[in-house]
């Protein structure tokens, strides 16, 4: 259940605040949002505070007040549709997934915050602003419906085009070298001569 997965990340920063996008109310710690109507419908903070087994004197640790009790509801029709791209990488200690719009713009999300809404088969990933001022999110979409918000991670760029740079460098001297012709899983051990028959017939 999302709603559980999500409860854990807020747990972990010690973040608990529910925001209302139109009629639409949000669970989030600050850094990702989820949609918890559907499995939590009329939850309060104090809801979530009690559901994690918070005693009544660390709740106020945790609960963050609403600066603005209702927003706008999120319209994707006025954001950029994303595609995930089929790779992950670590960046110091954090797995992240890149994501790239149709103009090529890449950016990267943290993979924790991203697997929180694959139970719930996400069908659309948009990127945009979600509100007047606010730094652009990407917006997780079920069936067309908004289920989920996350902020895209601010990273040093120059750390990672170096490590872009890098890697063309080496997979393109890798290529010369024949690294990936061989067709096959490279192994520790030389084939036994039978199975390099049978790799033999196979190619034949």
């Amino acid at each position: 259940m999302i709603i559980n997965k999500m409860q854990k990340l807020c747990k972990k920063s010690m973040t608990i605040q529910i925001v209302k996008y139109g009629v639409q109310n949000f669970l989030t710690n600050g850094y990702v949002a989820a949609l918890i109507d559907a499995e939590a419908p009329g939850w309060n903070e104090d809801d979530i505070a009690i559901s994690l087994g918070l005693p009544r004197d660390k709740r106020s640790n945790y609960i963050k007040q609403r600066e603005v009790t209702e927003r706008p509801a999120i319209d994707i029709t006025n954001m950029t549709p994303v595609i995930r791209l089929n790779y992950a990488i670590r960046y110091f200690r954090t797995m992240l997934i890149p994501f790239v719009t149709d103009d090529n713009m890449v950016f990267f999300v943290d993979e924790d915050r991203y697997k929180l809404f694959e139970d719930g088969e996400p069908d659309g990933f948009y990127i945009g602003s979600i509100g007047s001022g606010m730094d652009p999110v990407m917006v997780v979409t079920d069936c067309g419906v908004p289920i989920g918000i996350i902020a895209p991670e601010r990273l040093n760029v120059s750390d990672i085009k170096n490590f872009a740079s890098q890697l063309h460098r080496g997979l393109l001297l890798a290529e010369t070298n024949g690294f990936f012709d061989t067709g096959h899983q490279m192994e520790i051990e030389e084939p036994s001569e039978a199975e390099s028959e049978d790799e033999d017939d196979v190619e034949n």
